[in-house]
């Protein structure tokens, strides 16, 4: 309620291709304060023209090019597939309807299309947690970390965390990851 500013994007199917904008608007008027649009080529595009639309809006807010360009890849390293990430963001969804079945169908499908797609390895082991099955939420824990660098530092310490308090409940180690974590 108090943001001055926020951000808006747009894909959009173009023939075989996606046409992508994001906009920061001022939160009063609705106008947009600054704006940058990219076409992708095809699917395999999507993700990749994303990562650099962000980086652009983000220098053109101001923020040194030095500072963007070590933040890595963003998008990209949660997964190159377009596809698996639509899947992805459709099953978390229904994961935040309590519909953890559904949600890990979806799931397969996303690390169908990515093997090696950790925050969807991630979900699926939340969801098998929720429903009550801890060896099967082991398996897609320990599946999600071995793919370390598809993880952010932040996502990997909270997955370790987590497996660590509630699926082993080791308290020492868990306590150990949130000071690596802070």
């Amino acid at each position: 309620a108090a943001a001055r500013t926020y951000v808006e994007g747009r894909i959009d199917k173009v023939l075989t291709g996606y046409s992508l904008v994001l906009a920061v608007n001022d939160a009063e008027s609705g106008n947009a304060v600054v704006t940058v649009n990219e076409v992708a080529e095809g699917d395999a595009a999507v993700i990749g023209t994303l990562d650099r639309l962000v980086r652009k809006l983000r220098e053109k807010l101001g923020e040194k090019s030095s500072a963007v360009r070590s933040t890595g890849r963003g998008l990209a390293i949660i997964t190159p597939s377009f596809e698996a990430y639509r899947d992805y963001a459709r099953a978390l969804e229904l994961q935040r309807h309590r519909e953890y079945a559904a949600s890990n169908r979806v799931l397969q499908a996303a690390v169908g299309r990515d093997s090696a797609f950790a925050s969807a390895w991630k979900a699926i082991g939340a969801n098998y947690n929720n429903m009550g099955s801890l060896d099967s939420a082991q398996t897609a824990f320990d599946t999600a970390l071995r793919y370390p660098d598809r993880l952010t530092e932040n996502e990997r310490l909270g997955l370790q965390i987590f497996v660590a308090y509630v699926v082993r409940y080791d308290l020492q180690k868990a306590l150990d990851l949130y000071d690596a974590l802070v």
